[in-house]
C-alpha cells in the first residue's frame, strides 16, 4: 500500500467511498484467521497457555483505524478514571501493576494491612456480548439467554439489565450530557459503520475448509477491539 500507493489508489479508493455511502465494509474485511499465539508461560501443549488473535485484511484494517480515531473521544468520556490498560487512563496494562505495586508499598511503609484480590475472565474479548456496545439484530433476549445459560439468577440478571441502563452510551458521557461532535455527521457514519463491522462476521482457521459465522466477540486483532471492549 505504501510503495505502489499510485497504482492502487485507483483500487482502494472507490471501494472506501462504496463502503462510506452504503455504510457497509466488504464481508472480507469483517473477518480473518484465527490463530493461536503462545503465552511463553507453561507448557505449549495445554490449550489454556494460548491465546487467540484473527489475522484480518490490511486494507480494511486502515479504514477501521479511521473510523477508529473518530470515536475515541466518545469512549475517552465515559471511561471512569480508574479504567487502567485498555488504551485509556494510562495505555497499556503495566500502568494497573505499578499503581497495584505502589498501594502495597505504602500501606506496608504505613503498616497498614492490605490485600489484593484479582479476578480474570477467561476468553474476554472473545466471549464479549455485542449487544452491549451495539444494538444488533440478536436483540436483548440473546443476551438474557446468556445470562441464564450461564447460571446468573432472575435477580442477578434484573440488575445487571437496571445497571446496564443506567450507563451511558455512545450519544451521551458519564454525566448523562449529549456528546457535541467535532465534524458534525462524520461521528454518526463512523458509528454506523463500526455497527456493520459486527454483523456476519465470520473466522477461518487451518485445517477447515470452510468459514465460521461468529455472533459474539469484540474482534481481536482488529482497531476495534480495544475500543469494543472497554467501552463494555
Amino acid at each position: 500500500l505504501s510503495r505502489f500507493s499510485a497504482d492502487l489508489m485507483h483500487i482502494y479508493y472507490p471501494l472506501v467511498l462504496k463502503t462510506y455511502i452504503r455504510i457497509q465494509p466488504p464481508i472480507q474485511w469483517k473477518g480473518g484467521m484465527l490463530q493461536e499465539l503462545f503465552k511463553g508461560k507453561g507448557s505449549s501443549s495445554i490449550c489454556s497457555n494460548f491465546r487467540d488473535v484473527m489475522l484480518a485484511s490490511v486494507d480494511g484494517k486502515n479504514v477501521a483505524k479511521y473510523i477508529r480515531n473518530k470515536l475515541l473521544p466518545r469512549a475517552h468520556n465515559i471511561s471512569l478514571n480508574t479504567q487502567f490498560g485498555g488504551g485509556f487512563n494510562g495505555g497499556e496494562t503495566a500502568f494497573a501493576h505499578l499503581y497495584v505495586r505502589l498501594v502495597n508499598q505504602a500501606c506496608k511503609a504505613a503498616g497498614m494491612t492490605c490485600a489484593n484480590l484479582f479476578l480474570d475472565v477467561i476468553g474476554a474479548f472473545a466471549s464479549l456480548l455485542r449487544c452491549i456496545v451495539f444494538d444488533t439484530e440478536a436483540g436483548d433476549e440473546a443476551w438474557l439467554h446468556k445470562l441464564r445459560s450461564h447460571g446468573f439468577s432472575q435477580d442477578d440478571i434484573d440488575s445487571i439489565i437496571s445497571s446496564v441502563k443506567a450507563c451511558s452510551n455512545w450519544q451521551v458521557d458519564n454525566q448523562g450530557l449529549i456528546v457535541q461532535p467535532e465534524d458534525g455527521e462524520q461521528y454518526d457514519i463512523s458509528l454506523g459503520l463500526a455497527k456493520t463491522w459486527y454483523s456476519n462476521t465470520w473466522i477461518s482457521q487451518e485445517g477447515i475448509p470452510n468459514v465460521m459465522l461468529t455472533d459474539q466477540g469484540s474482534l481481536a486483532g482488529t482497531p476495534f477491539a480495544d475500543l469494543a471492549y472497554t467501552f463494555a
